[in-house]
Order: structure tokens, then sequence, then C-alpha cells
């Protein structure tokens, strides 16, 4: 028999075949006391953060909800995410399926699914850093992240930006409707760091004047200040296992497969869902807790540090569209004897020369004394653009005869306390720098991880303030024009 496609549209063969028989499971769903609470939080606040441990339910409420926010707003808008499309592939897709049996059509070459009132959820994933832009100018009523630790800073936030009534939705709809975005997650992951600030201990600098730390379940806005006055609020609802009768009866066995782990830090971050005890990835050269202790403010260092030598570290790519990303890194060596970061960046999609004449201007308008610029895998003929643009920059070119872990290892331990030493920190970070910080406490160094490029760019400049550059080979270029003038 011939399944033609049904109204006109285009389905995969499961989405024809599943017109013709019924669900294969019972999707009627009654939630649980702390599934409901979930849902409760999400429907008050802006941004909703629910889970912490393994197996309390956490991604089955948050499709469902966002499923209900499909069916109750006609011609609403969702998308749910998770880092890399297989991940959807195996887990996402095939539940939705189920659950949106004969409710939803399913569009395999849009990953959508259309409902009959004209709502549509999409499911997407964000795989590199810039890959929100394939969303720019799209409007979601709801935005759920699934495992929101996978995901950087800058991606929750610019998606925050999308929410908004669609423009297909009706206006008297639109306004009873109110846009927001929710998350799941178990901690850990390369975003743990700015996670566990922004939902579960935000920072001091975080909270209104005089106000304590948000308890879990409390619904709290951040300190509003002249660039963002009115803040979206936020809360953090914690759930386990526990929270998930059903779980054990299913599975008798899971708890003791959870406990089974070796690592105690993971051990207790999966079953308790404590935030603590997982700060970093088990291989990262970098922990969270030496680069918090060690971390100094921008006014302290501003008024506290005088700076004998400061230089541009660069991590560089080849340049356009598709590009890796050129990493910089602002490092500068106190008369302390202290190495700080004082700033980093990651620039994309740029032509070379672009790159080249933002990278100048940096060096000349915070005084810089110099430019460290790795000449490895093809980038050595970038040197020659710099040279073209200012052929009097004091550019120090490096060529690494060693992996980048090696590279990095007597890098990252300046970062490490240490009592026994004159200087406790031989390098300390400036502020708060969340994405640095998060590739520092998340790379391994190991093939197949994304490029960690600002990391990169820190190692260049910080190995050339402090370490005399170990055993990579350089080349200076003299700025004879700013002698003794820096």
């Amino acid at each position: 028999m011939s399944l033609a496609p049904l109204s006109g549209r285009t389905m995969d063969w499961e989405t024809r075949l599943a017109d013709l028989l019924d669900p294969p499971v019972d999707t009627q769903w009654t939630p649980y006391p702390k599934q409901k609470l979930a849902t409760e939080l999400a429907l008050t606040a802006d941004e909703t953060l629910f889970g912490g441990a393994a197996g309390p339910g956490k991604t089955e409420w948050g499709m469902r909800h966002v499923i209900e926010q499909m069916e109750l707003y006609p011609g609403n808008r969702g998308v749910i995410f998770r880092r890399v499309f297989p991940s959807l592939s195996r887990s996402v897709i095939p539940r939705l399926k189920i659950l949106l049996w004969k409710k939803a059509r399913w569009n395999g070459n849009d990953h959508t699914f259309t409902f009959p009132n004209s709502s549509v959820l999409e499911v997407g994933s964000l795989q590199y850093a810039d890959s929100v832009l394939d969303f720019q100018g799209a409007e979601y009523g709801v935005v759920f992240f699934e495992e929101i630790t996978e995901f950087l800073q800058s991606q929750w936030e610019y998606m925050l930006g999308r929410l908004r009534p669609p423009a297909t939705m009706d206006p008297a709809t639109a306004k009873s409707m109110r846009p927001h975005a929710i998350a799941t997650t178990n901690p850990g992951g390369r975003g743990h760091r700015w996670v566990k600030r922004r939902w579960v201990k935000p920072e001091e600098e975080e909270l209104t004047e005089g106000d304590d730390r948000p308890a879990p379940g409390t619904i709290w806005r951040p300190r509003a200040n002249e660039d963002n006055p009115t803040p979206n609020s936020r809360v953090y609802l914690p759930a386990t296992h526990a929270d998930n009768p059903a779980l054990l009866e299913k599975d008798p066995g899971y708890l003791s497969r959870l406990r089974a782990n070796s690592n105690r830090g993971l051990r207790l971050a999966m079953e308790e869902g404590d935030w603590d005890a997982i700060d970093q990835i088990v291989g990262a050269l970098w922990t969270n807790e030496d680069l918090d202790q060690g971390r100094v403010k921008p006014e302290w260092y501003k008024k506290k540090v005088v700076v004998l030598r400061r230089v541009i570290g660069v991590d560089p790519d080849s340049g356009g569209e598709g590009s890796d990303g050129y990493g910089i890194a602002r490092c500068a060596r106190g008369m302390d004897g202290v190495g700080y970061v004082e700033w980093t960046d990651e620039w994309k999609n740029l032509s070379v020369r672009t790159m080249a004449r933002k990278t100048l201007d940096l060096y000349h308008q915070t005084g810089a004394d110099a430019i460290v610029l790795e000449r490895n895998h093809g980038a050595a003929w970038l040197l020659e653009v710099f040279r073209g643009e200012d052929p009097y920059a004091n550019i120090i070119s490096v060529w690494a005869s060693d992996n980048k872990r090696t590279r990095a290892e007597p890098v990252a331990a300046m970062f490490e306390h240490r009592e026994d030493l004159e200087l406790p920190y031989r390098a300390r970070m400036v502020g708060i720098q969340d994405e640095v910080e998060e590739e520092m406490t998340s790379t391994k160094f190991e093939a197949g991880e994304l490029s960690p490029n600002r990391v990169d760019a820190v190692v260049w400049a910080m190995t050339n303030l402090m370490l005399r550059n170990g055993e990579a080979q350089q080349e200076t270029m003299v700025d004879e024009r700013l002698r003794g003038r820096r």
C-alpha cells in the first residue's frame, strides 16, 4: 500500500505510519510534586533552572512544559536545544514523537512539530559559539535548554533576546502569554561555572545590596544597573531521584549503578546535585577554587598594582567565515612579581587584515609592550600582515615546539595556591571572566575538543611575561619608535 502525504505536506515514513497506528504507550501524565512546582515557578519567573541531580524527571518535565505552551497559545513557537544534534536524535526527538503522536506533525527536514492550532515546536543544536546566529530574528514564546551546562553563557543570553510573542500569534493571545526560558541540567560540564553563578550561588555583586543569597525555589532578581535597569527574574529548583518515585520502581538497580562511580565528586553531583563537589572537569588544568581564591577585584588592581610589562597574546586563525576563532588576551606582570590576566576575547568571521588592525589598536591604546603571536598551523604569514599594517609594532613571533597541554601546564601551575612560597599566587585573574574561565576549567587539551582560543592566547602571553617563553622559539621586532616611552 502506498502511503501518500496527507494534507499536501511532506512527512517522513514514521509520521505517515503514525497516522494509521494507535499510540504505542499511554501519554497521559501526572506530574510529581516537584515537577508541578517547577511548572508554577516557570510560569512566574523569566529564567528557571530545574534539576541538579540525576533522575528527577527533569527532561520529561521540560518537554511537556514546552508542549503545554504550544497547545495553550495558538500560533506560539518554542524551541528545545541540545548542544549537538546526535543528542537530540538519540533521546529528545524519539520521545517527542511519542508524546505528540497524532497531536502534531513532524517535519524531518526542518526538525519541527506543527500543531493543529498553528503553533510550532523546533528542536535544534548549538554546537559552536556562533551557532546562535542561525536563530537571528527568530521569535519564541518559550525556550528550553536541555543540559544547560553543555552550553556557553553567551548562547543562553543570546536566545533570551529571541523571547517575544511570535508575529503569527493573535494580538489578544500575545497579551495573555508571558515569554520565558527554562533549563535543566546536572552539575558539571563546560558551563558548570556560569550556571552555578547565575542560578545556584550568585556572587555578592549580583545581589541587591542588603539581600541574602536566594534560597532554592525562591524567585529573585539580580541587582539593577544602568545597562539593565529591569533584569530578568530567576529561580533554581533542585531535585533528586527521590522526587521521582517511579524511577526506582522501574529500575531498582539505578541508584547502585550511580553510586558505583569511583569519582566521589561526580558521585555526589549526580546523586545529590552537589554543585560544590564537582567544580571542574576531571583532567582540566585549572580549578575553579584556585581561580576564585586568587582573583582580584578590578578596583583593587587599578589602585594597588604597578604594571612593569604588558603584552597582547594572540592565538590566530585563518580568518573569514567558518574559522575556529581568533583568541586574544591582555596580560600584565606587576611590580609584585605576579602575572595578571586583565582581559580576553574571541573574534570570529573577521578578515585577517581586520583582525590585525584591531589587535594593533589594542596594542597602542593599552600601552602594551609587545604582541605575542603564534605562527603555527599556517599562520606564519600573519606576521607579514601585522608588519604591513604597522612596521614599527613590537611583534614577538613564537613557534610552538610542544603540544598545547605541555605548553599550558606551567602556566596553569602559576594559578595554584602555594602557602610555602613567598608569593602564594604567581598568576591571578582580574575580575570575573566567565568565558575564558570556562575554557580553563573544562578543557583537557584532548583531540576532538573545541579549540580553547582564549586560553591559548593567555598561555602565550603569560609564558612570555613569566616563563621567558619556555621552549618556544621566538623572534622579536623592536619598536624603536616607542623605546623608552613605555
